[in-house]
């Protein structure tokens, strides 16, 4: 559904990547959730809506990284959005 609204131009990418990327979670595949939010964060947001959606995955992203180990790249990527 994110894919159709995004090629639709209804929602950004930052709101597709971040849809991908919370469906990716549920299902456990989270070398895929990882390429999403990282899809998310290359972005800029235009809108106050937006940069919701990515500061979330921004907060995502440091969560996964923190479950890898990778707490340095963690810290760096969720500081801005705090």
């Amino acid at each position: 559904l994110a894919d159709s609204l995004y090629d639709a131009g209804a929602i950004t990418l930052i709101n597709a990547a971040k849809s991908r990327g919370n469906v990716y979670y549920n299902s456990g595949n989270y070398r895929l959730v990882e390429k999403e939010y990282r899809l998310a964060l290359a972005e800029t947001p235009a809108s106050t809506m937006t940069s919701i959606y990515y500061y979330d995955s921004a907060t995502a992203l440091a969560y996964i990284l923190i479950m890898k180990g990778n707490n340095e790249e963690a810290l760096r990527t969720g500081i801005p959005a705090i």
